[in-house]
């Protein structure tokens, strides 16, 4: 999604407007035409910090994921067949007690 965006002047001239597109979503502020500030509610800032944070951790656990698959491959810590897989989880959970 574009966010909306003003001229600074537009924050004299046209606060209310640019005030309510900034309930929604960050709002982009320029000067001669290049954007220099982001304006925005409290709620729509937290909103777009928790998809954001959000966004990241999605990424990021399957590349680590993957990346501990392949150092468990690598030092032999894996299984072959789901016989296996099963009666090493009932190891494991009789481990834990």
């Amino acid at each position: 999604m574009i966010p909306p965006v003003y001229a600074s002047t537009d924050l004299k001239t046209s606060f209310r407007e640019v005030k309510d597109a900034a309930s929604d979503t960050l709002t982009v502020i320029t000067e001669n035409g290049r954007g220099r500030y982001v304006f925005s509610s409290a709620a729509a800032y937290a909103n777009d910090i928790s998809s954001a944070a959000w966004e990241e951790a999605n990424e990021e656990r399957p590349a680590m994921g993957i990346e501990q698959g392949r150092a468990d491959f690598a030092r032999g810590a894996f299984v072959v067949g789901t016989d296996a897989a099963i009666a090493l989880s009932e190891k494991m959970r009789l481990a834990r007690g």
